[in-house]
């Protein structure tokens, strides 16, 4: 009996050595208590931490406190027999530590609760990285739902999240995103297959970045272009793909209407009838195209500039080249500059120039561009056109002189009356500042103004005496006798109307039609002043000269009234301020 007694004895020393062993294995703190929370064991962990309270109540010696805690896991053990967890932090000299408190209840061999097991271990480790994973995940979400850019995590095929910027860019709420079919419906049907395989890279394969270019499908079936980032993370403890969208719509819109424009552009220059040239600010040839090469004699571009170095080398005169130049960098464009060129052949040609200066955003050159055209046949046609004008005009004066001196063989008188007011008529269209053109018709018409007197009697023209009321009804008719002698002839300006309509009055008075004003030509209202003022100033054959003074009183008397306000003030500018004469 004493024997088994004594080995009994060894067995619980035994099982209470290997139970010690154990429980210092397990590495976390224990204690036991009571029914009433007087702490019966703890550990040698359990005291490390928290110090050796052995017969002390727990939430006095934990605590600080004088009553049981209102939500102490070991009371709530022992009330229903089954485990409790919770989370507790406490400050400690070194900082802050966690625990994660289990209790669960210690019975008797009759199955009542007489005690509770408390095991506590130290989590700070882990909840430092649950905290830094928190603000990880906070710090993400923040930055990616006020991200400017698209972000997308995907997972298995799908979305697994979408920002608020991936949303609105493809125009779905983002709980349409996380529809399982949606990732595939945002892709170009072109592009499904190079997005799948970078996804699949990064998933499958670990690959950490790429960087791609990509079309999408918004909603409305509208394409956008996108530019992609992306990398392998883990989400939910398994591998996927997180993405980064810019939409690059607008800029690859302009990049494609760019290139379409260069295109278009490289076309017209190689297919222009004109030669296209470009080179550098020193002169250097940067591209001709294949009309500028033609035009100076050359097979192909290349053989032009390896053959010139530089532009300066196909201009006669190289001054010419530096005034066009110094022209577009004053005025950015140089319009209709005419140079010589030198042909291969040696040949000089005239060409006409429009050439601009190209620059940057800044106004720093990059280069010129300049269209040239042969002209060297219509400057020669030109040439041609004005001798054969000159010859013109020199018949036309023969003309009109041959058609003076018959009126002269008929009045003596009407040939210095005629280019008296002539040479007034152009001096008043001068002061005015009418067109060369206008001038020389009314220089013109001058001269011939009083052709149709030859229809008059000569004795009516060169009688000494006061005419008869019918004598002056056939002078009168002169003007349209005038116009019908010169209706058909060709002149370059409305002559004959001149003539028919110098005897008018801006106020209806005069004759043959009785024209007011703007009805009358401005030449015609012109040589109408002259005409009165050589009248009055020289002899008739009937009356001595009155004068000059005379005259110049008449008009201004009639100013606005019967004779052009203008064409009277350019007059008495002539005589009065610069000293005009009439001819003799």
């Amino acid at each position: 009996m004493k024997e088994r007694s004594i080995v009994n004895l060894v067995a619980e020393e035994n099982a209470k050595a290997w139970s010690e062993s154990l429980i210092a294995a397990i590495g976390d703190g224990i204690s036991v208590q009571d029914t009433n929370l007087t702490i019966l064991y703890q550990n040698q962990i359990h005291k490390d931490n928290f110090g050796d309270h052995l017969g002390e109540y727990c939430y006095q010696s934990y605590a600080k406190k004088e009553n049981i805690c209102a939500s102490c896991p070991v009371v709530q053990s022992q009330q229903d027999g089954q485990l409790h967890r919770m989370v507790r932090s406490n400050q400690f000299p070194e900082g802050i530590k966690h625990f994660e408190i289990t209790t669960s209840p210690l019975k008797d061999t009759t199955g009542r609760i007489v005690a509770g097991v408390e095991v506590i271990r130290e989590i700070t480790e882990r909840v430092q990285a649950e905290e830094a994973l928190q603000e990880s995940e906070r710090k993400f979400r923040s930055l990616a739902e006020h991200s400017l850019v698209g972000i997308t995590i995907v997972q298995d095929g799908e979305f697994k999240y979408v920002n608020p910027k991936f949303a609105a860019m493809f125009g779905y709420t983002r709980e349409e995103c996380l529809n399982s079919e949606l990732f595939q419906k945002t892709i170009h049907t072109a592009d499904r297959e190079i997005v799948q395989e970078q996804v699949r890279k990064r998933e499958l394969n670990g690959q950490q970045t790429v960087h791609y270019e990509a079309r999408g499908i918004k909603k409305n079936d509208e394409v956008i272009y996108l530019d992609v980032y992306g990398s392998a993370i883990q989400f939910n403890n398994r591998p996927a793909s997180i993405g980064s969208l810019l939409d690059i719509t607008e800029h690859k819109l302009r990049e494609i209407k760019l290139s379409e424009s260069e295109r278009k552009y490289r076309n017209l220059v190689e297919n222009a009838v004109e030669g296209i040239a470009q080179v550098t600010g020193e002169g250097y040839w940067i591209t001709v195209n294949q009309a500028f090469a033609d035009m100076l004699g050359y097979g192909a571009p290349e053989e032009l500039i390896t053959a010139t170095d530089d532009i300066s080398k196909v201009y006669t005169n190289p001054r010419d080249g530096l005034k066009l130049k110094k022209i577009a960098d004053a005025e950015g464009v140089a319009k209709g500059f005419e140079a010589a060129l030198r042909k291969k052949d040696g040949q000089r040609i005239t060409v006409q120039i429009s050439a601009q200066a190209i620059r940057d955003n800044n106004g720093q050159l990059l280069y010129y561009q300049g269209i040239c055209e042969d002209i060297t046949s219509r400057k020669q046609m030109e040439k041609e056109r004005l001798e054969a004008m000159e010859g013109l005009r020199k018949a036309l004066g023969a003309t009109i002189q041959a058609l003076a001196s018959a009126a002269e063989a008929k009045d003596p008188y009407t040939a210095g009356h005629q280019r008296r007011v002539a040479d007034l008529a152009r001096s008043i269209g001068t002061e005015m500042e009418l067109s060369d053109e206008q001038i020389d018709g009314a220089r013109m018409a001058g001269m011939i103004h009083d052709i149709g007197k030859m229809s008059v009697p000569a004795e009516i023209l060169s009688k000494p005496t006061k005419l008869s009321a019918i004598e002056f009804s056939l002078i009168k008719c002169h003007s349209q006798s005038g116009y019908d002698i010169l209706k058909d002839v060709l002149f370059p300006m409305p002559v004959a109307r001149m003539v028919l309509e110098h005897h008018e009055r801006i106020d209806g008075s005069g004759y043959p039609n009785g024209l007011r004003g703007d009805e009358l030509l401005i030449e015609s209202r012109i040589i109408a002043v002259a005409d009165v003022v050589e009248a009055i100033a020289s002899h008739r054959p009937y009356r001595p000269g009155f004068g000059i003074d005379a005259a110049l009183d008449e008009i201004s008397r009639g100013k606005g009234i019967i004779y052009d306000a203008e064409a009277v003030d350019a007059c008495l500018r002539l005589f009065r301020e610069k000293g005009y004469q009439l001819i003799s």
